[in-house]
């Protein structure tokens, strides 16, 4: 009887793995729970790199999903694979979605497209897309591919990097490096703590590491939050040991392409012809760029790093940053200007160079320089709405490379003055005793705003424009008239790019009993840090420099005085400080106020101060300016 029995429970726990076996396979029992607005959560994160004696390698990727809510299928439904055909193979090897009854369908459909197939200099690359079916809630997609390089673009070197940490958390992070024992790898990692287990084959030739996390909590994106890479796990690996050999390469695969061809030279002395000085034979050159060279958007290590030759842009008229930059400097080579190019990084101050191996996949875009007696000139050919002679805002504090016969030089641009980062509102306003006023408002961008109106508003429609106005009115006096409008010529750098209205408002502030209130003339200041409103992940990181300058003059009629005014005040954070200072001249009142932004971090502990700070300075900014009838007052 007792061996019946067993028999009979062994047939129940049969029967019980038959039936629920496939469904608890497909179920994860999550180390981290995921949160609400998880879509999915990823079982499985992994990155096989596979490097060759000859310099070919493969890159395989694993990864699993559990779906959790509707928008991941929307989000996961269709993967992206870049490669570039003339030397990149891409194969999959499984795309599946995963029942919870254990039950698999593969992938609807897999397609290469040309995303670039209306230019044919970019031909090569091409773009695999896998379109999966039937996904549902509860489902697991199961995908993996593996990339077959023949060789690196930048011969016999390897580079890339893995992060153990994505938006959503993932049970199992895991990065695995197999090479020649003889290759020397450099590493770098940040916040990883582990080391990496070590295999090598049974002949020793080759040699594994294998790091792996496990239980890897999401990274929530906030707004000012530090780069995820300062406090996330994540590492870089290269071949390369000194920046230095990037210089060279480069150069090496450019110099040709940088040639002047006789074509090339006949353009750009008919260009220049009219020019005085080689300052403006820049300028006419840069100008010939902005209306005759096409910029073609994608990613710099995308397209293989290497630039097109100068003759091939200038026939097609196109070009992403490297190709129309070899051009330039090929059209300033054939007008006696010696011109180099520069790799530009950017994140510097966020993510700073030396914490990542050498490689040519930290550049991402690529500029000119050239000196004309003793004064720098960043040149890039994209960039609209600046004079010559001034940095791009998004160049500044960032390292250049620039690359010339004898090597690359790494430069580090100063952060931009003062002067040029301040924003500055002027407002003059003329109240009458019924309550009316006329005024002017002008607004001069900082230049670091100033570059992208110039560019953006020669080809405003007039509707556009009358929008423009518009929105400066609705700021000072909503519901009234304009008079007359004033737009700096974007085209003159003479002076800065300013924009001016003249309005009128028939009932701006009606006299209340003997009393006028007028709105509040200070900043409309609204806390950054009101959403999510009580708590915070990460410490707040602000990175740049900024000034917001408002200057009010307010002229009030004979027969009144100033009843109160906001007092002065000076409140600041580690990030920020906001000033305001008035000063009354009988009918006059003179109010000036700054919004300060730099540099700075403030500890998650301190975040219910700032929320406090922004609280009270909102209180002060709204005091309204109350002004009443009755004696003068000296």
């Amino acid at each position: 009887m007792a061996v019946l029995r067993f028999m009979r429970f062994v047939l129940i726990i049969i029967a019980f793995l038959v039936t629920f076996f496939p469904i608890y396979i497909n179920t994860s029992i999550f180390a981290i729970q995921p949160d609400e607005e998880d879509a999915y959560i990823v079982l499985l994160d992994e990155a096989r790199k596979e490097i060759h004696e000859d310099g070919s390698y493969i890159t395989t990727v694993h990864v699993k999903y559990k779906l959790l809510k509707e928008d991941a299928i929307h989000e996961l439904g269709e993967q992206e694979i870049d490669y570039l055909s003339d030397t990149e193979k891409v194969e999959v090897i499984k795309a599946l979605i995963i029942k919870p009854n254990g039950r698999k369908i593969h992938a609807k459909k897999i397609q290469d497209i040309s995303p670039y197939s209306g230019y044919p200099s970019y031909s090569d690359l091409k773009t695999k897309i896998i379109t999966m079916r039937d996904m549902a809630v509860d489902d697991i997609m199961d995908f993996e591919y593996r990339k077959i390089t023949r060789y690196s673009r930048m011969r016999g070197e390897i580079w890339d990097g893995f992060a153990f940490f994505d938006v959503v958390p993932i049970e199992v992070s895991r990065f695995i490096l197999t090479s020649p024992a003889t290759t020397k790898i450099h590493i770098k990692s940040e916040n990883l703590n582990i080391e990496p287990a070590i295999t090598y084959s049974e002949d020793g030739a080759t040699k594994t590491c294998v790091w792996e996390k496990r239980d890897c909590p999401k990274v929530d994106s906030e707004y000012m939050m530090p780069d995820p890479r300062n406090f996330c796990p994540y590492l870089t690996y290269s071949t390369i040991d000194d920046w230095q050999k990037i210089a060279t390469w480069f150069w090496d695969i450019a110099k040709d392409k940088m040639s002047a061809t006789p074509e090339i030279t006949e353009t750009a002395m008919n260009i220049t012809s009219s020019s005085e000085n080689k300052l403006d034979k820049i300028r006419a050159l840069m100008q010939y760029f902005q209306d005759n060279i096409r910029y073609v958007s994608m990613s710099f290590g995308i397209n293989a790093f290497e630039p097109h030759p100068a003759q091939e842009v200038f026939e097609n008229k196109y070009g992403d940053c490297k190709d129309q930059t070899v051009l330039l400097i090929s059209m300033l080579k054939s007008i006696g200007i010696d011109a180099y190019p520069v790799l530009v990084r950017y994140g510097q101050e966020t993510y700073p160079l030396e914490r990542v191996t050498p490689s040519p996949a930290e550049f991402t875009h690529m500029i000119a320089y050239t000196n004309i007696d003793g004064q720098d000139l960043w040149l890039d050919p994209l960039e609209e709405g600046i004079d010559l002679g001034e940095i791009p805002y998004s160049l500044t504090e960032e390292r250049l490379f620039v690359l010339r016969p004898e090597g690359g030089e790494f430069i580090d641009l100063p952060e931009m003055p003062l002067d040029k980062i301040t924003h500055t509102t002027k407002m003059t306003f003329f109240l009458e005793p019924d309550g009316s006023c006329k005024g002017i408002v002008e607004a001069i961008p900082s230049h670091t705003k100033s570059s992208s109106i110039r560019s953006s508003i020669k080809d405003y429609t007039a509707k556009e424009m009358e929008m423009l106005k518009i929105d400066m009115l609705n700021e000072v006096a909503p519901g009234g008239t304009i008079i007359d409008t004033y737009i700096s010529d974007p085209e003159d750098f003479s002076r800065p790019f300013s924009m001016m209205i003249k309005f009128g408002a028939g009932s701006w502030a009606p006299p209340r009993g003997g009393l006028i209130i007028l709105p509040s003339l200070t900043p409309d200041f609204e806390n950054p840090f009101d959403l999510p409103a009580e708590e915070r992940d990460h410490p707040i990181k602000y990175s740049s420099t900024s000034i917001r300058r408002k200057i009010v003059m307010l002229h009030i009629p004979r027969g009144f005085r100033f009843k109160y005014i906001p007092e002065n005040y000076e409140m600041s954070t580690p990030i920020c400080k906001y000033t305001l200072t008035s000063q009354i001249d009988r009918y006059l009142l003179v109010m000036v106020s700054d919004s300060y932004w730099f540099p700075g971090k403030i500890p998650v502990e301190h975040y219910a101060a700032v929320q406090d700070f922004f609280i009270d300075l909102q209180k002060e900014a709204g005091k309204a300016i109350i002004i009443k009838k009755g004696e003068d007052r000296e």
